[in-house]
């Protein structure tokens, strides 16, 4: 899906406003009792998971992520897009590990279906894994190196409620079944 589209169709939806004050957050809306959106001003970088021997990891880096696969490996943040949520603010807003969404950034054309696959500081939202990063267009993994620069934006992201299966998703899964969400909510 294209962008454009998303953002259009996000602008018709019924939203209730809520503000939590988290760092880079911009706005965020309940959909009713099935989607929660969120607009951040820029777009950080999440490295956790994974463990390539070939890659030089951030400070940051940890290979435990807080989803697992089903038979209980790590999300590798350089092949799952993934985006990260605050510790306690999906309790709050019925977003869980699992959850699948889309995602967009300023300057990219497409949306992306993501997975809620990891928990960052109560205080911020706005981060995501390597391969959101790659596929907005923005290379992170430069010689080997990460180049932990985040991207500008405005980042939106539109999380489903009652999506998640307790286990990480592949990328397709989770673009197909956000989809799906996607064309119930605006039927």
């Amino acid at each position: 899906m294209k962008a454009e589209e998303f953002l259009q169709g996000i602008a018709k939806l019924n939203k209730t406003p809520f503000k939590e004050g988290l760092l880079k957050e911009v706005g965020s809306w309940l959909i009713g009792d099935s989607a929660v959106i969120v607009e951040t001003s820029e777009l950080d970088l999440d490295t956790d998971g994974g463990n390539d021997p070939n890659i030089k990891w951030d400070k940051t880096h940890q290979s435990a992520t807080s989803l697992k696969w089903p038979k209980g490996s790590n999300v590798d943040s350089n092949a799952t897009r993934f985006v990260v949520i605050p510790i306690g603010w999906g309790e709050r807003h019925g977003i869980k590990l699992g959850d699948v969404g889309l995602a967009c950034i300023k300057g990219c054309a497409t949306v992306y279906g993501v997975i809620v696959a990891d928990k960052g500081p109560t205080t911020k939202i706005g981060e995501a894994s390597i391969a959101l990063h790659r596929a907005f267009g923005h290379e992170t993994v430069v010689n080997g190196r990460i180049r932990d620069v985040g991207m500008d934006g405005p980042f939106h992201m539109l999380l489903f409620k009652g999506t998640s299966n307790g286990h990480c998703r592949n990328n397709d899964d989770s673009q197909t079944l956000a989809m799906n969400k996607w064309f119930d909510l605006i039927a």
